[in-house]
C-alpha cells in the first residue's frame, strides 16, 4: 500500500525499517523498497495472536531482491518452534508440517472456552515439564535448507484431487516465480460434480502480457502433473475483504472458452473428428476444441481420461486401453487412430512420464509416487517412462511371474525403443523385474549399460555365508519402556478428565492398527477371492492387496541368474540385503545409502536424494567416456544441501515414526 502512496524518490527517507506482517509476503512485493529503499530494513514476522503476535523473524538480507515466498525466518528469545506431522513427529527438512508454538510467550488459553483451549494447546511431547503446552497453529509450513522456516499457508488451504494431497500455496509460488505474474492465487474447484480442477487466478505486473502456453510448460517442468492447474484466470486485480485480504469467495467461475494455445484453432474437418471435439467439449466443458489441441494442456488428467475412452467406446463402437490418449493426445491423433482400425490391448503398463528429450529413454518400473518427482531432476532432455501394475481396470492378472511380468513389460518397452542400449531401473518388486528385464535383454544380445535398484525386495539366491542380518522395526529395553509408561502416566496425571481420553485414544490408534492389520489382510484376500470367482470385477479397493499377494506369490518362485553387467543399489532400509545382490553381480555392484525409508523415500524431499545420483549414473552410462573400471563398492558423500543438518532430522523423524508404531503406542 506505502509503495503505491509514495514516490520513488521518498521511500527511502520515510523510516529506517519496516516490519510486516498479518499476510504471506512475497519477494515481489519488496520490489520497490529493494529498489528505491536499499538502506530500509525490511523484516517479516510472523506469529498469531496466542504467542504476542511476532514470535518469528526474518530480515530480508540487504541488497538482494527475493523472488517467491519470503521466509517467516527463525524463533525470537525464549520461544520454541516446532514442525510437526499428524502423529506429533518432527518432519525432515522439506518436508510440509503444521507449525506448534512453545516458550514463554504463550498464552494460557482463551477466556471462558475450555473446548477451544483444549483443541488448541496441546500437551508438549518433547518437554520434561508435565503442564508444558504447545499451541497448534494450523499454519502450514517447512523447514529450508538454511534452517529458516517458509510458510506455505493455513492446513484449510490443503486439498485432496484424485487421491494426490496438494499443498496449494506450493502452486502460488511456482506462479509467483514467473516474471510476468504479480500476485496469483490458486483454488480448488468443483463446479461440476465429482470433477475437482486447480484453477489459477493471476494478475499481471505492469507492462506484462502473459502467454498461458508458456506458463504452462514452465510449471510442468516445476511441478508434477497432478498440481499444474487445469485453467488460468486472467484479472486486472484480485477482490479483497474489507480488511484487505483477497476474498476467495468472490473469485469469478472460470470461463468455458478455448484457453490461449500457441497453436492457432482448427475446426474439426472429418466427421469422426466432429464427434470427437463435442466429447471432448463435453468433457473438458469448453465451448469449442480444436483438433490440434492437446487433451492435456487443455485440462485433462488422468479420471478424464478414463471417461474419455468410455464415451469414445460409446460412440465408434471400439475400445481403446487408456495409453492410447498419451500416444494420440490430439483429436486428429485419435481420429487417425479410430479410422486406422487400430486394435490396441485392453490393458498396458507402459506409461509416458516424459517423451520429449534427444537421449535414450530411461524405464523405470512401478516407481510408483517417485513418477510425478523424477521428471524435474532427471531434466527435461531425459525422455523417461514408467509402468503401472496390472488389474487397474479390475481383470484377473495375466502375468503372475516374475518372469512372465518382464517378458510383457519388454515387449511394451521395445515398441518404444527397438534396438539398445537400455537404461533401467526400478523400485521395491518392480527393482527385481527390472533385473529380469535386464536378463532377458542380455539373451538377446542388447545391452544394458545401467541397471538401478531402488531399496529392492531381496531375491533368493540360495543360503548365505552367513545369516542375514534381523532387523526390527521397533526395539525398546526394559528401562526405557518403564521411562516411557512413568512420562504418559505423569502427563495423565496432569491433565483434565475430558482431555485424558483423547490423549490416550490418539495413543492407542497406532497399536490398534498394528494389531488390525493382519485380519484386514486375510479380510481383503477372501474378499477378492469371492470376486474372482464370481467372475466380478476386482474393486479398486482392493487392487494393492491382490497385487501384493501376487508378487509375494512371484518373488517365491524365482529364481535370478547372475548378471553380468554394472549393477547400482539405492539402500534406504535395513530390510534391503547388498550381500544378497552381491552375489548375482558378476561385473561390479556399487551400493548408495540413501535417506529415508522404503516408503517416505518415495516422497518429494526424499525422490531429490536419490534422483540426483541417478541422473549422475545416467549421465554417465550414457557417455561414451565414461569409465569403466570403478571400484565394487562405492561410498559416495551426501549431495551438498544434503549436509548432516538436514540428514539429522530426517533420521529422526524415521525413528520417531518407528517407535510410534510399536509396542508404546499404546500410551
Amino acid at each position: 500500500m506505502l509503495s503505491q502512496e509514495l514516490q520513488p524518490g521518498e521511500a527511502a527517507r520515510c523510516a529506517g525499517a519496516f516490519i510486516i506482517g498479518g499476510e504471506a509476503l512475497w519477494g515481489e512485493q519488496l520490489a520497490f523498497w529493494c529498489t528505491h529503499a536499499p538502506t530500509v530494513r525490511l523484516i517479516n514476522e510472523y506469529g498469531p495472536t496466542e504467542t504476542v503476535v511476532g514470535c518469528c523473524v526474518y530480515e530480508v538480507p540487504a541488497g538482494s531482491f527475493p523472488s517467491g515466498p519470503v521466509p517467516i525466518g527463525r524463533p525470537i528469545a525464549n520461544t520454541e518452534l516446532y514442525i510437526l506431522d499428524r502423529h506429533c513427529q518432527p518432519v525432515p527438512v522439506g518436508v510440509p508440517g503444521e507449525l506448534y508454538i512453545g516458550g514463554m510467550g504463550l498464552a494460557r488459553g482463551y477466556l471462558n472456552s475450555p473446548e477451544l483451549t483444549a483443541e488448541k494447546f496441546v500437551d508438549h511431547p518433547f518437554s520434561s515439564e508435565p503442564k508444558a503446552r504447545l499451541y497448534k497453529t494450523g499454519d502450514l509450513v517447512r523447514y529450508r535448507p538454511d534452517g529458516t522456516i517458509e510458510y506455505l499457508g493455513r492446513l484449510d488451504d490443503q486439498v485432496k484431487i484424485r487421491g494426490f494431497r496438494i499443498e496449494l500455496g506450493e502452486i502460488e509460488a511456482a506462479l509467483l516465480a514467473h516474471a510476468a505474474i504479480e500476485q496469483a492465487v490458486v483454488l480448488a474447484r468443483e463446479d461440476t460434480p465429482g470433477d475437482k480442477r486447480l484453477v489459477a487466478y493471476l494478475v499481471c505486473a505492469p507492462g506484462q502480457t502473459l502467454q498461458v502456453e508458456s506458463l504452462r510448460s514452465q510449471l510442468q517442468q516445476q511441478l508434477p502433473a497432478y498440481m499444474v492447474p487445469s485453467a488460468f484466470v486472467l484479472l486486472n486485480t484480485l477482490p479483497l475483504t474489507s480488511n484487505g485480504k483477497v476474498d476467495r469467495r468472490a473469485l469469478p467461475d472460470p470461463d468455458q472458452s478455448r484457453p490461449d494455445l500457441e497453436k492457432a484453432f482448427a475446426a474439426p474437418s472429418t466427421r469422426s473428428e466432429e464427434v470427437l471435439a463435442k466429447i471432448w467439449a463435453n468433457l473438458l466443458k469448453l465451448k469449442r476444441v480444436g483438433i490440434n489441441d492437446n487433451f492435456f494442456d487443455l485440462g485433462g488428467h488422468s479420471l478424464l481420461a478414463a471417461k474419455l475412452m468410455s464415451q469414445i467406446e460409446k460412440a465408434f463402437g471400439k475400445r481403446f486401453s487408456l495409453s492410447a490418449i498419451f500416444h494420440a493426445p490430439t483429436i486428429e491423433q485419435l481420429a487417425e487412430l479410430i479410422s486406422q482400425n487400430v486394435v490396441l490391448p485392453n490393458w498396458n503398463s507402459l506409461i509416458p512420464l516424459q517423451t520429449r528429450g534427444s537421449k535414450p529413454p530411461f524405464f523405470w518400473v512401478h516407481g510408483e509416487d517417485s513418477n510425478a518427482f523424477l521428471p524435474r531432476y532427471l531434466g527435461p532432455d531425459q525422455p523417461l517412462y514408467g509402468f503401472r501394475h496390472q488389474s487397474e481396470d479390475g481383470t484377473p492378472a495375466r502375468y503372475t511371474t516374475v518372469v512372465d511380468i518382464a517378458a510383457h513389460y519388454l515387449s511394451e518397452i521395445r515398441s518404444v525403443q527397438p534396438q539398445g542400449p537400455y537404461f533401467l531401473g526400478g523400485y521395491c518388486f518392480g527393482a527385481v523385474v527390472a533385473f529380469e528385464i535386464a536378463q532377458q535383454l542380455r539373451k538377446l544380445n542388447q545391452g544394458v549399460p545401467l541397471l538401478v535398484l531402488l531399496d529392492p525386495v531381496n531375491p533368493s539366491v540360495g543360503p548365505l555365508s552367513a545369516s542375514a542380518p534381523v532387523t526390527s522395526r521397533s526395539s525398546t529395553n526394559g528401562t526405557s519402556l518403564v521411562d516411557e509408561i512413568s512420562r504418559h502416566l505423569l502427563n495423565l496425571e496432569s491433565l483434565k478428565a475430558s482431555e485424558k481420553t483423547h490423549y490416550v485414544l490418539e495413543r492407542a490408534k497406532g497399536k490398534i492398527l498394528s494389531i488390525t492389520s493382519p485380519i484386514n489382510k486375510i479380510l481383503k484376500k477372501m474378499a477378492y477371492e469371492a470376486c474372482l470367482a464370481l467372475g466380478y470385477p476386482i474393486p479398486r479397493s482392493l487392487h494393492s492387496r491382490y497385487m501384493l499377494d501376487i508378487y509375494d506369490q512371484a518373488m517365491a518362485d524365482y529364481m535370478p541368474e547372475v548378471h553380468p553387467g554394472r549393477l547400482i543399489i539405492l539402500k534406504a532400509s535395513e530390510n534391503c540385503d547388498p550381500d544378497r545382490w552381491r552375489r548375482l553381480a558378476m561385473e561390479r555392484i556399487e551400493i548408495h545409502e540413501i535417506p529415508g525409508d522404503h516408503t517416505n523415500i518415495l516422497k518429494g524431499p526424499y525422490v531429490r536424494a536419490w534422483a540426483e545420483l541417478v541422473k549422475i549414473q545416467i549421465d554417465s552410462a550414457q557417455s561414451p567416456a565414461a569409465v569403466r573400471d570403478k571400484p565394487a563398492h562405492s561410498s559416495r558423500k551426501l549431495p551438498r544441501y544434503l549436509n548432516w543438518s538436514v540428514v539429522t532430522p530426517m533420521l529422526y523423524w524415521a525413528l520417531s515414526e518407528s517407535i510410534s508404531s510399536g509396542l508404546i503406542a499404546i500410551f
